[in-house]
Protein backbone atom coordinates (compact mmCIF):
# COMPACT_ATOMS: atom_id res chain seq x y z
CA UNK A 1 0.00 0.00 0.00
CA UNK A 2 1.68 3.52 -0.97
CA UNK A 3 -0.44 6.63 0.37
CA UNK A 4 0.20 10.11 1.72
CA UNK A 5 -0.40 11.67 4.88
CA UNK A 6 -1.85 15.41 5.36
CA UNK A 7 1.59 16.90 5.62
CA UNK A 8 2.66 15.23 2.42
CA UNK A 9 4.61 13.00 4.00
CA UNK A 10 4.76 9.34 1.71
CA UNK A 11 3.84 6.25 4.15
CA UNK A 12 4.51 2.44 2.36
CA UNK A 13 3.51 -0.57 3.90
CA UNK A 14 3.42 -4.08 3.26
CA UNK A 15 0.23 -5.99 4.74
CA UNK A 16 -0.82 -9.53 5.13
CA UNK A 17 -0.74 -12.03 3.14
CA UNK A 18 2.86 -11.16 2.88
CA UNK A 19 5.18 -12.68 4.99
CA UNK A 20 4.76 -9.77 7.80
CA UNK A 21 4.29 -6.52 8.51
CA UNK A 22 6.23 -3.67 7.52
CA UNK A 23 6.27 0.03 6.95
CA UNK A 24 8.32 3.10 5.91
CA UNK A 25 7.41 6.80 6.60
CA UNK A 26 9.14 9.52 3.99
CA UNK A 27 8.88 12.69 6.17
CA UNK A 28 9.76 15.79 3.53
CA UNK A 29 11.67 19.05 4.53
CA UNK A 30 9.47 22.15 4.72
CA UNK A 31 12.21 24.32 3.50
CA UNK A 32 12.38 25.43 0.51
CA UNK A 33 16.12 25.65 -1.11
CA UNK A 34 17.22 28.28 -3.13
CA UNK A 35 20.24 28.14 -5.30
CA UNK A 36 21.75 30.76 -2.78
CA UNK A 37 21.26 28.17 -0.18
CA UNK A 38 23.08 25.22 -2.29
CA UNK A 39 25.93 27.76 -2.77
CA UNK A 40 26.04 28.95 1.13
CA UNK A 41 26.46 25.38 2.25
CA UNK A 42 28.80 24.61 -0.47
CA UNK A 43 26.90 22.04 -2.76
CA UNK A 44 27.29 23.81 -5.36
CA UNK A 45 30.29 26.12 -6.45
CA UNK A 46 29.04 29.75 -8.17
CA UNK A 47 30.51 28.66 -11.26
CA UNK A 48 28.16 25.53 -11.39
CA UNK A 49 25.00 27.71 -10.51
CA UNK A 50 25.30 30.20 -13.34
CA UNK A 51 26.22 27.15 -15.78
CA UNK A 52 23.29 25.21 -14.45
CA UNK A 53 20.87 28.17 -15.01
CA UNK A 54 22.35 28.86 -18.03
CA UNK A 55 21.42 25.40 -19.08
CA UNK A 56 17.90 25.24 -18.30
CA UNK A 57 17.46 28.71 -19.74
CA UNK A 58 18.32 26.94 -22.78
CA UNK A 59 16.18 24.11 -22.33
CA UNK A 60 18.90 21.48 -22.50
CA UNK A 61 18.48 17.87 -20.47
CA UNK A 62 20.13 17.16 -17.09
CA UNK A 63 20.64 13.82 -15.70
CA UNK A 64 20.90 14.11 -12.13
CA UNK A 65 22.33 10.68 -10.87
CA UNK A 66 23.00 9.69 -6.70
CA UNK A 67 21.91 7.65 -4.29
CA UNK A 68 19.31 7.54 -1.96
CA UNK A 69 18.83 11.03 -0.09
CA UNK A 70 21.79 12.32 -1.77
CA UNK A 71 20.14 15.48 -2.65
CA UNK A 72 18.63 14.42 -6.35
CA UNK A 73 15.22 16.09 -5.60
CA UNK A 74 16.40 19.05 -3.57
CA UNK A 75 18.71 19.78 -7.20
CA UNK A 76 15.78 19.31 -9.24
CA UNK A 77 13.12 21.19 -7.07
CA UNK A 78 16.18 23.89 -7.17
CA UNK A 79 16.66 23.77 -10.97
CA UNK A 80 12.90 24.89 -11.36
CA UNK A 81 13.56 28.58 -10.01
CA UNK A 82 15.36 28.85 -13.68
CA UNK A 83 12.36 27.92 -15.16
CA UNK A 84 11.11 31.47 -17.19
CA UNK A 85 7.39 32.90 -16.34
CA UNK A 86 6.67 31.75 -20.36
CA UNK A 87 7.63 28.69 -20.60
CA UNK A 88 4.91 25.51 -20.11
CA UNK A 89 5.56 22.96 -17.94
CA UNK A 90 4.67 19.36 -17.63
CA UNK A 91 5.87 17.26 -15.56
CA UNK A 92 5.33 13.50 -15.27
CA UNK A 93 6.79 11.67 -11.83
CA UNK A 94 6.18 8.46 -10.03
CA UNK A 95 5.57 10.54 -6.27
CA UNK A 96 5.15 13.35 -6.70
CA UNK A 97 7.75 15.21 -4.65
CA UNK A 98 8.94 18.13 -6.96
CA UNK A 99 7.78 21.69 -6.31
CA UNK A 100 8.22 23.89 -9.20
CA UNK A 101 9.26 27.61 -8.23
CA UNK A 102 9.37 29.62 -11.17
CA UNK A 103 10.78 33.08 -11.69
Amino acid sequence: MDSRLLDGSRVAAVLPPCHSWSRSYRKFNSHKFKIKDLIEIGTVSPELAIHLEELVEKRENILIPGGTSSGKTTLANVLTEFIPNHERVVLIEDTGEIQIQKK
